[in-house]
C-alpha cells in the first residue's frame, strides 16, 4: 500500500515536473547509484555521468531535473560538467549494490546506453531488484527492492 501512495503521490508532481528523477530504495541495505543523461547541448543519450552518490536503505529521494542540487556531472573530456534544463532528460542509472557479491548494472530508457530497464541479481543472501519506470513526460520513477 505504502509503494502504491507514493507512486500516486509522485504521479501527481510529475505533472508540472521537467524531466524528474524519483528514486526509491526499498531494499535492506544501502545501494550506489549512477545516473546518466542528456541535454540541449549534448542531446545524445548518456552524454552525461553524475559522480556515485549514496541511496540509503528504506529512503526516498526526488530530483525535479538534471541541474538539481546534489547532483554533480562530467563528462571524459570535462569535469565538472554544467547540464542545461532544455532539452534534458534522465537515461539510465548504474545500479552499485553494496556488496561486492552482486554485480552492477545499468538500466535505463531503451535505445539509451541501458540495455534494459530492469535488473536482478541474488548471492549468497543478498538479493536486489531494480526497474526504471517512465511515468510520461520525460519523468522516470527508480524502483529499487530486494
Amino acid at each position: 500500500m505504502k509503494k502504491i501512495f507514493a507512486l500516486l503521490a509522485l504521479s501527481l508532481v510529475t505533472v508540472s515536473a521537467r524531466a524528474a528523477l524519483f528514486i526509491n530504495n526499498n531494499a535492506s541495505y544501502d545501494v550506489v547509484v549512477v545516473l546518466w543523461a542528456h541535454d540541449s547541448n549534448h542531446p545524445a543519450p548518456c552524454s552525461y555521468y553524475c559522480q556515485r552518490f549514496n541511496v540509503p536503505s528504506g529512503t526516498s529521494m526526488a530530483f525535479n531535473n538534471v541541474t538539481s542540487g546534489g547532483l554533480l556531472w562530467g563528462q571524459p573530456w570535462n569535469i565538472p560538467a554544467t547540464l542545461v534544463t532544455s532539452g534534458s532528460g534522465f537515461d539510465a542509472a548504474d545500479i552499485v549494490p553494496s556488496t561486492s557479491l552482486l554485480p552492477y548494472n545499468t538500466i535505463g530508457n531503451p535505445g539509451s546506453c541501458a540495455a534494459t530497464t530492469s535488473y536482478s541479481a541474488a548471492a549468497s543472501g543478498y538479493s536486489i531488484n531494480a526497474s526504471w519506470l517512465p511515468l510520461g513526460g520525460n519523468n522516470v520513477m527508480l524502483d529499487i527492492t530486494n
